[in-house]
């Protein structure tokens, strides 16, 4: 397989004429790209396909004795597990992680009614987020008024302009 790099060419200007042979060339490439990647998929999909009967079965395998080693574990959690978090077995370790710490509401509360316990009882648990409304701003641009709000508070409005290239479809699957 080859890894050479290929130089890019030194920019310069060039005619119109000479901007759509590059174009074509560029249609081209792209096409024959699309091509290598298609046959590229089709082989990569005929080895999935050879390998999953024999991979099925494997997975069915692991996924029951995961099932049964997890049970086996809760099972034992109390006298295996009081100490340390995970077993030392012959094949491997076995055990519980903590996961990341997170909030759930009590059996018969939901989140709103929770932030209403916390409005009396533990304001310092709320948080108020203070930020501009960065939507309404470009909303609003084309009224006069708030296009000079906008200009007067510091901001400005800026269409970001980047270049494309759209080749005709249609036409590349002949080239």
């Amino acid at each position: 397989m080859s890894n050479k790099r290929i130089k890019a060419p030194a920019m310069q200007d060039i005619t119109r004429h000479q901007a759509e042979t590059l174009l074509f060339e560029l249609a081209q490439a792209e096409s024959r790209k699309k091509e290598l990647s298609g046959e590229i998929e089709q082989k990569i999909q005929k080895i999935r396909d050879s390998y999953a009967g024999k991979l099925d079965p494997l997975n069915i395998a692991i996924e029951d004795r995961q099932k049964q080693l997890q049970f086996f574990a809760e099972k034992n959690k109390d006298e295996m597990f009081s100490k340390k978090k995970s077993i030392d077995l012959i094949h491997g370790i076995i055990g519980f992680r903590m996961g990341t710490p997170k909030l759930k509401t009590k059996k018969g509360f939901t989140w709103a009614a929770v932030l209403e316990m916390c409005r009396t009882k533990a304001p310092e648990f709320i948080r108020t987020k203070e930020e501009l409304n960065k939507e309404l701003m470009l909303a609003s641009r084309e009224d006069e008024k708030i296009f000079a709000k906008i200009d007067e508070v510091g901001a400005l409005v800026d269409p970001d302009e980047t270049f494309f290239i759209k080749l005709k479809e249609e036409e590349l699957e002949t080239v």
